[in-house]
C-alpha cells in the first residue's frame, strides 16, 4: 500500500517530481497527481526548480546590491519559445571586476558565465539568475532600495506573482 502522507510530504519538503516519486512508489505519475489533488496539494509548473539563492537580511548588504543592481544590473524578462509566449524574469549584473561577481556569489549563490573579450577590453562577468521564485524573492527585497530600476521591479514581480500562479 502506498503511503499518501510520505508522497505529500516529500514532493512539498524535497521538491520531488511526479515522475520520481512515481518510480519510488512503483505508481504513475498520474497516480501521484490524484494522491496531491485528493490531498489539496497544487500542482507545480513543469520545470520548477527550489529555491536556491541565499538572500541577505542585512539592510546594509541589501542596500549595496540593490546600488549595484541599479547602475551595473538588470531586471527584466525574456520569452520562453515553448509554444506558448511565456515570459521567464530574471536578474542579472555585469561587471569587470571579478572580486563582486565573486561575492555575489558567495553572498547569494547563483550563476556566473564570463563574456566575449575585445581586444584591449576586460573580461566581462554576469552574475544571473532565471527562477521565477528566485528573483521573486531577491526583488522583493530589493524593491525599497531601488531608484532606477524600480518600475522595472514593479513588471518582474508582477511576472513573477502570474508565473507562481500556475505553481
Amino acid at each position: 500500500m502506498v503511503d499518501r502522507k510520505e508522497i505529500v510530504q516529500k514532493y512539498i519538503n524535497e521538491c520531488r517530481s511526479l515522475s520520481a516519486l512515481g518510480r519510488e512508489y512503483h505508481i504513475s505519475r498520474f497516480k501521484v497527481r490524484d494522491i496531491l489533488e485528493e490531498a489539496n496539494i497544487p500542482i507545480r509548473i513543469r520545470g520548477y526548480r527550489p529555491r536556491t539563492l541565499r538572500i541577505p537580511t542585512d539592510a546594509r548588504k541589501l542596500a549595496y546590491i540593490a546600488g549595484i543592481v541599479d547602475g551595473e544590473g538588470t531586471i527584466s524578462y525574456t520569452h520562453i519559445k515553448n509554444g506558448f509566449r511565456e515570459k521567464a524574469p530574471f536578474i542579472a549584473i555585469k561587471n569587470t571586476d571579478k572580486n563582486l561577481i565573486d561575492w555575489l556569489v558567495k553572498t547569494l549563490g547563483g550563476n556566473v558565465s564570463e563574456g566575449k573579450v575585445r581586444k584591449g577590453w576586460k573580461t566581462p562577468y554576469r552574475w544571473y539568475k532565471y527562477s521565477t521564485l528566485d528573483v521573486y524573492d531577491l526583488v522583493s527585497v530589493l524593491r525599497p532600495y531601488l531608484i532606477i530600476k524600480k518600475e522595472n521591479a514593479d513588471l518582474v514581480l508582477k511576472i513573477c506573482k502570474e508565473r507562481m500562479g500556475k505553481i
